[in-house]
């Protein structure tokens, strides 16, 4: 009985920890992230802290008819997978300071800077 008491006071304890130190709490993806202007503008990307992420291309393409991409985002360390439909892909990031740089599976690097 005493053993079922100190592991039941564990586990309370545990969950009262958890709640305090924001376990779960939100990545550093999330936020609007810009890559820098190219000769048909800009594309962004803005991650949710629910696990969606709203791909936006460059304005030209958007007059040209492209339309604003909704998507969803995991993270596995720094691994980063984004779904849209069937289709998703897996890259590696890094986030230093407001620079975040995404390396694809085939070694293209792309550099996006924080503008929310």
């Amino acid at each position: 009985m005493k053993g079922l008491l100190r592991l039941l006071i564990v586990l309370v304890m545990m969950s009262i920890v958890a709640a305090l130190t924001g376990c779960g709490g939100k990545s550093p993806l999330v936020g609007r992230w810009e890559s820098p202007a190219g000769q048909y503008g800009s594309f962004t990307m803005e991650f949710f802290s629910n696990g969606s992420v709203r791909l936006s291309p460059p304005e030209v393409a958007m007059r040209e008819g492209a339309t604003p991409t909704n998507a969803t985002w995991t993270t596995d360390g720094n691994r980063l997978s984004i779904s849209v439909g069937d289709s998703s892909t897996v890259a590696t990031f890094k986030i230093s300071g407001s620079t975040l740089t995404i390396t694809d599976e085939g070694g293209e690097v792309t550099t996006y800077k924080k503008i929310k």
